[in-house]
């Protein structure tokens, strides 16, 4: 209760009514009496500093982290934050990582796309024959499927017009198996 309205010294007696149980205590909480609850009132807490866990994060300032994850997965990281009264609230959270970072780069790949940022066409070109009738998987950068089609010529194009603007993670898969990403920005003027 340190820095709110109900600060103070406090008492709390917890007494057993139940001696079959041996003291266990199954519930207990506590509850204000509206009479000393100042009408209307609020707790602000200030934040000191943050702390991060798990592999691959480095703190970037007293409240953010990077994370550079080189692999495609899903990884869990943990944070700690106190605040001004040295107090500390933690939680847990996963990282859905959907791109290897040699992904993002375009050259050498079997399959060319532009423009990159895109308005509404996307042109592509077959450049292996491997990857001729491949199909084209197109996710938002929360990882929800938004369009899908297949390669069918070597130059032709997608109408992304209907998306908008933002990232995207553009996966091609041949029909061997292979795939690789590559990253599309949708641009709207």
């Amino acid at each position: 209760m340190i820095g709110c309205p109900l600060n103070g010294a406090w008492i709390l007696t917890i007494t057993d009514h139940w001696s079959v149980d041996n003291g266990y205590i199954f519930n207990w909480g506590i509850q204000f009496s509206d009479s000393i609850t100042p009408n209307p009132w609020s707790y602000s807490v200030v934040l000191d500093h943050a702390e991060w866990y798990g592999n691959n994060i480095t703190s970037t300032g007293p409240y953010s982290a990077e994370i550079y994850e080189p692999n495609i997965g899903v990884y869990t990281y943990g944070a700690k934050v106190y605040d001004e009264y040295g107090c500390a609230y933690d939680t847990t959270f996963n990282f859905y990582c959907f791109l290897k970072v040699e992904d993002l780069d375009h050259q050498d790949k079997p399959v060319h796309f532009f423009p990159n940022p895109v308005t509404s066409d996307l042109n592509y070109t077959i450049l292996n024959d491997l990857w001729e009738h491949a199909t084209v998987s197109l996710y938002s950068v929360a990882g929800t499927l938004v369009y899908q089609n297949t390669l069918s010529d070597h130059h032709n194009n997608f109408d992304l017009s209907f998306l908008s603007s933002g990232s995207y993670i553009l996966k091609v898969k041949n029909n061997t198996g292979e795939e690789y990403s590559v990253k599309i920005i949708v641009k709207k003027s």
